[in-house]
């Protein structure tokens, strides 16, 4: 009854429902690209901070949709038919993301996905200081260095040096 009512309203809202379910599909593949590439360096860790953000704010903006709707003015004042209709349609049901990708979509319920992340992003950052950390990887680095020709020097030695000039010129100068 409410979609009658507004009549008006209801290409926009479908425009804006294609919208909506081209960004859960693009969504539901990215997540699952994360959560199969866990060991991977493919997916990089600002990625993930970013998507575990995104997908907080979304669940929120969801949760908040929903405490609205749920308003007593509209359940004492308005009756049942003419009450504003949930949009988007969610189905949580058939929202596996393991479907042909004109159906993959995330649930409503995004706390599970969030949780997800945020296990890949711990894992990783894990992984990173693991590497970091490691001789292996502190011998190469030494070696590098070693390798370096002897005029040649890193950016940061060479900002030091240009520094203690600048400060030796000042004394001078003085």
């Amino acid at each position: 009854q409410h979609d009658k009512m507004h009549v008006w309203w209801q290409r926009p809202m479908r425009t804006l429902e294609a919208y909506w379910k081209a960004l859960e599909e693009l969504s539901c593949e990215l997540y699952q690209l994360c959560v199969n590439h866990i060991s991977s360096r493919a997916i990089p860790v600002g990625v993930l901070k970013v998507l575990i953000n995104e997908f907080t704010m979304r669940q929120s903006l969801r949760e908040a949709w929903d405490e609205r709707r749920a308003d007593k003015i509209y359940q004492r004042r308005i009756s049942a038919e003419y009450r504003p209709v949930a949009r988007p349609l969610f189905d949580d049901a058939t929202a596996t993301g393991n479907d042909k990708k004109s159906e993959a979509r995330l649930l409503k319920d995004l706390k599970t996905v969030i949780q997800d992340l945020t296990v890949v992003l711990e894992r990783r950052n894990h992984s990173i200081k693991a590497v970091k950390q490691s001789p292996k990887n502190e011998a190469s680095v030494q070696a590098a260095d070693k390798k370096r020709a002897p005029g040649s020097s890193s950016i940061e030695e060479k900002s030091k040096m240009n520094r203690k000039k600048k400060t030796k010129q000042r004394l001078v100068e003085q």
